[in-house]
């Protein structure tokens, strides 16, 4: 058994030195498995040069060329120059320490102690987050996703923290750092929304603990107010994507098959672990008949709802350029858009039922991207495993194997992500 324990050991060891040699090397040769790195990072740099030689009340807010609020910039001008290769290292560096804060805010919500023998697997589980295609290009290419995401794990380990020590000040940090990330990339507000809901039903039987709570929330909300004029400027400037006709905000159709579409790459191994999980019984042959009878009758609507959708050449995900690389017919190839994103649509409905919090990211996060011009599939990317593990997982119950079977299905994906912008440019 000792021998077994050690042998797990070494390859835990292994494996960890290895994606963490992985994510460094990237940065040094510039990798770019998003695929957006290198076009992206023109624009960030515009923004920095308008904000760092602009005082706030001066900025030309029609020449920012992003669709995230521009904290961060802020943040970054009171101790950084504008020095594009300090200013590309200090994103590095925030990216580097973002799977060390994840590690410590699960290990805070799990209760692990320092000498119980999960924590080297938990600590492999959270630098899986380094396999990210799209956190590493935008640690190499200095742009703007993984400096909330930071911050939203930093959020979210004051959360747990103030649980076990019920103390105010945690929980007046949690908040802090949650807006911040918050008004660095608003679409982080699920994370904010979700540590509210965390925090009020941990603390139910305590009046003063949630009148506490929803007093720092208006009062970290206040900005929108104060600030509200030139958070329009930003969320008007052509960069927004937002899909506007004849002035009015619309659904695109195109982005709903678009979303699910991205979320299978990340809905289907959680799937997968929590049916091994489960000790079939007779009974439930009936769920699983449902099961089956509930997506056909999903990829039936789906199919007839976007079966004559137009395509936009941006965004999709993944594995909308996978099909589309593929040389086979048109109407085909929609079929199996369609087959994929009907399929992660009742996956994640069928873990919804488990886990209720993923019915705030349905509900509360999803909608944000029917209106946009464009999904991205960073949106999605490490947001959602970062989501799933902090409010749908009670207790840390994967075995070292389902890790690795993780570590393995993530890595390919960076493999192929590499392999197919790399032939984009040959």
């Amino acid at each position: 058994m000792k021998k077994v324990q050690t042998n797990y050991y070494i390859i835990n060891k292994t494996i960890i030195i290895f994606i963490f040699l992985s994510f460094v090397i990237g940065y040094f040769l510039g990798e770019n498995s998003a695929g957006g790195g290198k076009g992206d990072y023109n624009h960030i740099a515009h923004n920095y040069n308008l904000i760092f030689t602009n005082s706030f009340f001066s900025i030309d807010w029609s020449k920012y060329d992003s669709t995230r609020f521009p904290l961060h910039y802020f943040l970054f001008k009171l101790y950084l120059p504008l020095d594009f290769q300090l200013l590309k290292i200090n994103i590095f560096v925030i990216s580097f320490f973002i799977p060390l804060f994840y590690y410590l805010a699960l290990q805070s919500k799990f209760n692990f102690q320092n000498k119980n023998s999960n924590n080297q697997i938990l600590f492999l589980f959270c630098i899986i987050i380094y396999l990210s295609p799209y956190l590493r290009t935008s640690a190499y290419w200095m742009l703007e996703e993984n400096i909330g995401i930071f911050f939203i794990v930093i959020s979210s380990f004051f959360a747990f923290k103030s649980i076990e020590h019920k103390n105010n000040i945690l929980i007046f940090l949690s908040f802090f750092f949650g807006y911040i990330a918050f008004y660095t990339s608003q679409n982080l507000y699920i994370f904010v929304m979700a540590n509210f809901f965390f925090l009020v039903s941990q603390f139910q039987y305590s009046k003063n603990k949630i009148i506490y709570i929803i007093f720092l929330n208006f009062i970290f909300f206040s900005p929108i107010l104060i600030f509200f004029d030139y958070l329009k400027l930003v969320m008007a400037n052509p960069s927004s994507r937002l899909s506007l006709h004849d002035n009015q905000i619309s659904i695109n159709l195109s982005n709903i098959l678009s979303i699910f579409l991205i979320l299978f790459v990340y809905v289907l191994p959680f799937f997968f672990l929590e049916i091994l999980k489960k000790k079939f019984e007779n009974k439930d042959k009936n769920k699983f008949l449902i099961f089956f009878l509930a997506y056909f009758i999903v990829l039936i609507l789906f199919y007839f709802t976007f079966q004559n959708i137009s395509h936009p050449e941006l965004g999709g995900g993944a594995i909308k350029k996978l099909i589309y690389f593929l040389p086979i017919k048109e109407n085909l190839k929609n079929v199996i858009l369609i087959v994929f994103s009907a399929s992660s649509f009742v996956l994640l409905i069928y873990l919804a039922n488990i886990y209720k919090y993923l019915y705030l990211f349905i509900f509360f996060y999803l909608p944000l991207f029917f209106i946009s011009d464009y999904v991205f599939q960073e949106y999605f990317d490490p947001i959602f495993f970062i989501f799933y593990t902090f409010y749908c997982i009670k207790n840390f119950d994967f075995s070292i194997r389902s890790v690795y079977f993780l570590v393995l299905y993530f890595f390919i994906f960076l493999i192929s992500s590499n392999i197919y912008y790399l032939s984009k440019l040959n």
